[in-house]
């Protein structure tokens, strides 16, 4: 439950784009150019942004009735015209040891789409340097539960280690993690937020559907008070981003009150992670 959780509100903040490459993709790698030697490769890739990706690519050959093979979580970034993925660990090792899956270094490859048919072609490259030509199809929109569980687990120790080493990341980069979904209908929302600590810095920005509504709010000096008014059929989204340039996690006290009904929660946006809530209003 805590995985799949976890692997909603990282696809919230992903978003696709015309250049869908979100979803699963399989192809072929030829070694050395070589037919008869030949490698399965399936990659299951999510979109953080238009530029930013990552995912799990497996890899599959056989030798000798053995199957080998090495899968990795890999995270990809757009270079104009060019995706390139690099590794950033080593999930498995079948049938060959992990010092060999740490030969494959990068792929760097461009989207092409003609009628229904989307592919990514372009080179597995090496760690000398090497480059083998390589192109795979997309045969689904959407990642297997299998590579969700996966993805959820990889980011979940990610992050704890962002947590742990007291790293800042930018706004954009840290992960929202939801509160609650509230259905709404035309009334106004009250949104109030306090400190509950009273320690310096605590500070917040607060956007709505992507806008700032409030910026750098120094909670100590005084609590925030916020109407949300008439929005919008569909998914509203109000996310609370810590201020703080010093301070890892805020404790901050968020209080909603909607159709006269108030209720409270206690919110740490921080280095490494947003605050989100949904109002969902029926179309």
């Amino acid at each position: 439950m805590q995985k799949t959780l976890l692997f909603l509100a990282l696809l919230f903040s992903f978003q696709l784009h015309a250049q869908k490459i979100e979803g699963v993709w399989e192809g072929t790698l030829f070694l050395n150019g070589n037919a008869k030697t030949t490698m399965k490769i399936r990659m299951e890739i999510a979109e953080r942004d238009s530029s930013n990706y990552f995912g799990i690519l497996y890899s599959r050959g056989i030798d000798k009735n053995t199957i080998y093979g090495c899968d990795y979580f890999i995270s990809g970034i757009r270079e104009r015209n060019t995706i390139n993925f690099k590794w950033q660990k080593v999930q498995r090792a079948v049938g060959m040891n992990e010092y060999e899956c740490r030969m494959f270094e990068l792929l760097k490859l461009g989207y092409r789409k003609k009628d229904s048919l989307q592919t990514l072609q372009g080179s597995w490259v090496w760690q000398d340097e090497r480059e083998d030509a390589f192109s795979c199809t997309k045969v689904s929109d959407a990642v297997s539960d299998m590579a969700q569980d996966e993805i959820s687990g990889y980011v979940k120790d990610l992050y704890e280690q962002y947590e742990s080493s007291g790293i800042l990341l930018a706004v954009e980069d840290r992960l929202p993690k939801k509160i609650l979904e509230l259905p709404v209908d035309s009334t106004d929302v009250i949104v109030e937020f306090s400190t509950i600590d009273s320690v310096k810095n605590d500070s917040i920005s607060v956007y709505f559907n992507g806008n700032i509504i409030a910026e750098y709010h120094d909670l100590v000096r005084k609590p925030l008070r916020l109407r949300l008014k008439g929005m919008a059929a569909g998914t509203n989204d109000l996310l609370v981003v810590s201020a703080s340039m010093v301070q890892p996690k805020l404790n901050i006290q968020m209080k909603i009150t909607y159709r006269g009904e108030l209720n409270a929660y206690t919110i740490q946006p921080g280095f490494t992670g947003n605050s989100l809530v949904l109002f969902n209003r029926k179309e």
